[in-house]
Formats: C-alpha cells, sequence, structure tokens
C-alpha cells in the first residue's frame, strides 16, 4: 500500500481536491465564488510552468538519445502529429463556423466605420 501511496500520491491529491472543490460549489453555491482568486492563482501556474516542462522533458530526451536516425524518425512523427491535429483544429473550427455563424445579425456598416 505503501508504494502505491507513493506511485500515486500526486494524482490522488489532485482527485481528492477536485471533488472537494465540486462539493464545495454544490454546498455553497453562487457564493463558493469568494474561491475564485485561488482557483485562478492555481491555474495561471500552472499554465506558468507546463510550457518549461514540456520544454525541458523533450530537450532532455533528445539529448539523451543516441542514434541520430532515432531522432529523425520521433522527429518526423512530430511534425506528423502537429500537422495532422492542426488540420483536425481547422476542420472542426470551420465546421462550427458554417454550422453556427458567429457573423449572423451583425451589422457589417459598423465594422466598416470602424476600419476607416
Amino acid at each position: 500500500m505503501k508504494s502505491f501511496w507513493n506511485n500515486y500520491k500526486s494524482s490522488l491529491i489532485l482527485l481528492g481536491a477536485i471533488i472537494l472543490g465540486g462539493i464545495v460549489g454544490v454546498f455553497m453555491g453562487p457564493e463558493a465564488v469568494v474561491f475564485k482568486p485561488i482557483g485562478d492563482l492555481f491555474l495561471n501556474l500552472l499554465f506558468m510552468i507546463l510550457v518549461p516542462l514540456v520544454f525541458f522533458s523533450v530537450t532532455s530526451a533528445i539529448s539523451n538519445m543516441g542514434e541520430m536516425k532515432r531522432l529523425g524518425k520521433i522527429l518526423k512523427n512530430i511534425v506528423i502529429v502537429f500537422v495532422t491535429t492542426a488540420i483536425i483544429s481547422g476542420v472542426i473550427g470551420m465546421i462550427g463556423v458554417l454550422i453556427m455563424n458567429p457573423t449572423k445579425g451583425l451589422n457589417s456598416d459598423m465594422f466598416a466605420n470602424l476600419m476607416a
């Protein structure tokens, strides 16, 4: 049991905090907004650490590789995944725009005056 706790301690704490936050939100309702600054701080810290963490993880993995051939395969797969996900997100965005038409009801003269 001790090794399970050591392996999954962070995940279990995060899961417990999510459940606790949900319970507090249900019981306090709109009054739970007093905890919003703490949540915003947590999310901003998370976003701030995420990019460097990914960058240094990838950099460390690349620097520990022995063969350049393997690095080429991995970089090729990274480019394929990046391009594929970009295309998928673009298609989903275009479908969303075609279905929901976000410009419906807007006066185009207003935008022309703003641009002038």
